[in-house]
């Protein structure tokens, strides 16, 4: 058997845990220390080694396996007193200067050291990282968006890359839907490439390999979207989906938007992996169908594909579910947790900027739990209007035109065939409209037939069509200038 050691530094009891890990042949011991105690006086206790394996034993003994594991523990306890001298690898969890400073203590520089506190992709943390673990060349650290850790020369090239991307974005003066339409296209163009039979699942899903890789599915797809979006400032969610049938599970994005220019407020879907580019074609800019889609819009592509235990919280029928759940109007916390999943319920509510439900409460009244649970689900299903989309399409276009005039299209047949292609609401999500949509089962879009007149109205409108005009001359005099000056130093070369 093989053997894992994690240190936990904290200020409670000292304690040993154990617990298989992996599988079978695995098993991982957990040390709990706070900074005043010697590692070595923990493991060569015997008492605590005594009362780890009772505890285990008296848990989970029953299962065939862990049996097994305990037996092999009792039978090689000189083993596990020694397992610093006989381990490769140790992983710490704690407060980095606490796990710094017992690193020096207790001489751990000869080991592989992983620190496994999942670090954020803030400067400020990097900096803090560095100054404290910048010695060390033996430490890997766990950063948002990775599953396995890297060093830190990785972690600052991360965190380097990612920050030029979001400054490049805000260079542009976008509102926020603006904004977050152009890290879509940015991130979506490219292909999808799964990692090769010899290769790591991570290759492909990873942040810090699909950043610098070519390799990229769903779940590096998200992960690189959340984080250019996280840095630009907008809460994210890498929201995992459950496969139903014979599809596979699917990794997308939930995005908290507030953008005061388009009245946007709530929740929305993303999902660049849906229209990411395929091979060389530039075809996939014209199509939105998986933008700022609301939970209805969603649904209506994950029938029968997908499940989320976070969906039932975005429907309407989740105020029916807590009536029948819950008949009397004070509710227990206990009750709450075993019926709601409180954890993911916290999260939601969280995210959607609302106060999360204290277990330390006891009890929580229907009324506010409803009203806390319709405000997530209304946030989930705002839908945005072709208007705004046009708007947002517009300002986004008109920027992409003038940086690569010949990859993003410009004109108002584009634009029309844009608004076709990626079914865009035709109105807002009023009283009326959730009723027809509880009827129909499916959000009203801008019909083909009226797209055109609905671009062309609204260009007017907005004098958009004299502001795309203007946009279009001075690329093309740009062009012509760039082209003049171009020859001008070819020639002055050759002289």
């Amino acid at each position: 058997m093989e053997g894992h050691l994690l240190i936990v530094l904290n200020d409670s009891e000292n304690s040993m845990e154990l617990s298989p890990y992996i599988c079978n042949d695995e098993y991982m011991i957990t040390i709990y220390v706070n900074d005043m105690t010697s590692f070595k006086d923990i493991i060569g206790n015997d008492q605590y080694l005594r009362e780890m394996v009772e505890t285990f034993e008296y848990m989970f003994g029953f299962e065939e396996e862990n049996s097994l594991l305990t037996n092999y523990i009792k039978n090689n306890m000189h083993e596990v007193k020694h397992f610093l001298q006989i381990c490769d690898e140790v992983s710490f969890t704690g407060k980095a200067s606490k796990v710094r400073e017992y690193i020096k203590q207790n001489n751990f520089v000869n080991k592989k050291i992983f620190y496994n506190e999942i670090l954020p992709l803030k400067r400020e943390c990097l900096e803090e990282i560095e100054a404290t673990f910048g010695d060390l060349s033996n430490i890997v650290f766990l950063i948002e968006g990775n599953s396995v850790p890297v060093t830190l020369d990785e972690y600052k090239k991360t965190v380097k890359e990612i920050e030029i991307i979001a400054q490049n974005v805000r260079k542009l003066k976008l509102s926020p839907l603006e904004e977050i339409m152009y890290v879509y296209d940015l991130v979506r163009d490219r292909n999808y490439i799964k990692e090769d039979d010899s290769e790591e699942y991570t290759v492909s899903r990873d942040l810090t390999s699909v950043l610098f890789g070519k390799k990229i599915v769903c779940a590096g797809f998200t992960v690189l979207f959340n984080a250019i979006l996280n840095c630009l400032g907008y809460k994210t969610i890498n929201f995992l989906l459950s496969p139903l049938k014979n599809t596979e599970a699917h990794m997308r994005s939930l995005v908290y938007v507030y953008d005061e220019k388009y009245d946007v407020n709530g929740m929305y879907f993303f999902d660049p992996t849906y229209e990411c580019k395929r091979g060389e074609s530039n075809s996939f800019l014209e199509r939105y169908s998986f933008f700022a889609r609301t939970y209805r819009q969603i649904m209506q592509k994950d029938k029968d594909k997908f499940s989320s235990n976070m969906y039932r919280y975005m429907d309407d029928d989740i105020i029916n579910d807590i009536d029948e759940l819950f008949p009397n109007e004070e509710i227990s916390i206990i009750d709450l947790i075993r019926k709601l999943e409180l954890p993911i319920l916290n999260r939601l509510l969280r995210f959607s900027g609302q106060e999360e439900i204290s277990i330390d409460k006891g009890t929580v009244f229907k009324e506010d739990l409803i009203d806390r649970v319709y405000e997530i689900s209304v946030l989930s299903n705002c839908y945005i209007t072709y208007e705004k989309f046009l708007g947002a399409l517009y300002n986004v276009r008109k920027q992409q035109y003038y940086q690569e005039p010949l990859k993003y299209a410009f004109d108002m047949e584009s634009i029309t065939n844009i608004l076709i292609n990626s079914k865009i609401a035709d109105k807002s999500s009023d009283d009326e409209d959730r009723l027809l949509m509880a009827i129909l089962g499916s959000v009203p879009v801008v019909c083909e037939k009226d797209a055109a007149t609905k671009v062309n109205d609204f260009f007017v409108k907005n004098g958009l069509d004299k502001d795309m005009e203007s946009v279009r001359l001075t690329r093309n005099l740009k062009t012509i200038l760039d082209k003049r000056l171009e020859e001008e130093k070819k020639l002055s070369f050759k002289k």
